[in-house]
């Protein structure tokens, strides 16, 4: 199986989950939002932290007046045997990880946030009107310098393939040597 191949069936397992979420709301004949922004009152994106980067639900069930947040969680981790890459001037640790729940180590731990903070937005951003899932990013904390390396949890959401290498491009950007991905970042020995 190739990267690509795998990176579908990793993302396969958030969406469908989330898409099958979606339906059963539906078919109880509650109304959804299906990933709707959290939003201040004038209607912006309410954003958190020094870069403040915004948050979506899974969905939110409305009934009436009343609004419920719904969270979709994969339930499982493909298993595949951790391995290394080269993208470009970046050397790229992949090990298992979940769609919805991803870690990413950077070093340096002084890489440049910028070009990940605008990566997030690009994925983030997105007119909400329609069925969807809208292929967009849920969440990303704000990448911070933890055991030498700069640190965040990225949750990729409905976003395709395609958000991930363009993460990578965002850490190229960066000025990343080296990225690890995977579940659970690892301290350093």
């Amino acid at each position: 199986m190739n990267l690509n191949d795998l990176l579908e069936e990793i993302r396969a397992m958030y969406v469908d989950a989330l898409e099958q979420a979606i339906a059963d709301v539906r078919a109880s004949g509650a109304d959804v939002l299906v990933e709707p922004a959290l939003r201040d009152a004038s209607g912006a994106y309410a954003g958190e932290g020094p870069h403040e980067l915004g948050l979506r639900y899974d969905y939110v069930v409305r009934e009436g007046d009343d609004y419920t947040k719904g969270m979709v969680d994969s339930e499982q981790m493909i298993g595949f045997d951790p391995g290394e890459l080269e993208y470009e001037a970046l050397t790229v640790e992949i090990e298992p990880f979940m769609w919805d729940a991803m870690q990413v180590a950077i070093e340096p731990a002084d890489a440049k946030v910028a070009p990940l903070v605008a990566w997030f937005r690009r994925w983030f951003d997105h007119d909400e009107s329609g069925e969807g899932p809208f292929g967009v990013a849920h969440f990303m904390s704000d990448p911070i310098v933890e055991d030498g390396r700069l640190t965040m949890e990225i949750d990729l959401g409905s976003a395709s393939v395609d958000a991930f290498e363009t993460l990578l491009d965002a850490c190229v950007e960066a000025g990343a040597e080296r990225v690890w991905l995977g579940s659970e970042v690892e301290e350093e020995d």
